[in-house]
């Protein structure tokens, strides 16, 4: 039996011990549910139910909600870094664009050499959780890529319905973060009757922040950061271009949307030969509207 330390991030007011698999604890603020609470250990538990998904031939995507500054990216970074060694920055992403060029670039899960990849999709305004996502990118070659090639994907939001729907029935596992440093666990049922997905609370995990100097966490919030100000400051012209700049505007998207269909080149190629950073075309093209075909 170990008793419980409370972490400084923490605001449980109830005493009550971990690791103790059988006892049962109130969790959440839905009302009076019980599932066992662990330290930073349950982490081990979630990697190793993945790993078993992916040596069954299955992906493992799971989802991570909860209110701002609650931990959400903490919590996805601690279990993708002990999923993969070898995550690193470069596998967080905050656009579609990126997003599914890593999907497309990464290799092959291979649990015989210990190989899990994982790819995350932070928490970023559009993207997967967008309600006009299908218009976006085709989420069928999204899901046929992470399920053939078996892919740790955590997708971080505020609210699970934010999600859109066909995406949510695949995940493996939803984490709720309902206060910081606290994250439940649960795990997808479905109704026999009319196949819907219900979700059934497993267990509780407290787990601790990053430090403040940790270089991880640093190179993380800086990129999260850039992105924040980048995308705030593309949109921050409301009405957008007017008059001779508008229609060169809408010539220049149309040109990138058609070499983007085409596939005539990468968007970050693009980028580059405008000068400019890939999440700045991507912002361009969700905010201007495809012309419509006349036939």
């Amino acid at each position: 039996m170990v008793a419980c330390e409370f972490k400084t991030w923490t605001k449980l007011e109830t005493p009550m011990e971990l690791n103790r698999v059988g006892l049962h604890y109130a969790v959440s603020p839905e009302g009076s549910t019980r599932v066992p609470m662990f330290d930073e250990s349950g982490l081990d538990w979630i990697v190793a139910s993945m790993r078993e998904l992916i040596e069954d031939g299955f992906d493992a995507p799971f989802i991570v909600t909860g209110q701002r500054r609650n931990g959400k990216s903490v919590f996805t970074l601690k279990v993708s870094r002990k999923q993969n060694p070898m995550f690193s920055i470069k596998n967080i992403h905050f656009s579609i664009e990126s997003f599914m060029s890593d999907l497309e670039n990464i290799p092959e899960a291979d649990p015989r050499i210990g190989y899990y990849p994982t790819v995350d999709y932070d928490e970023s305004i559009t993207g997967l959780h967008n309600q006009e996502w299908q218009s976006q990118v085709p989420y069928v070659k999204v899901l046929n890529i992470i399920g053939k090639k078996r892919i740790t994907m955590p997708v971080v939001l505020p609210h699970i319905s934010d999600l859109n729907p066909k995406v949510t029935r695949m995940m493996a596992f939803w984490v709720y973060i309902y206060q910081r440093g606290v994250a439940e666990i649960r795990i997808p049922r479905t109704n026999q009757f009319d196949r819907g997905i219900f979700w059934i609370p497993y267990c509780a995990i407290q787990y601790d922040k990053f430090d403040d100097d940790d270089p991880f966490w640093l190179a993380y919030s800086k990129r999260k950061d850039d992105f924040i100000s980048e995308y705030t400051k593309s949109m921050s012209e409301v009405e957008g271009p007017r008059g001779v700049a508008a229609k060169y505007a809408e010539q220049r998207n149309t040109l990138i949307r058609y070499i983007k269909e085409n596939d005539w080149a990468q968007l970050k190629d693009v980028a580059e030969k405008l000068g400019v950073k890939q999440n700045t075309l991507s912002m361009w093209l969700a905010r201007d509207k495809p012309p419509k075909v006349v036939v």
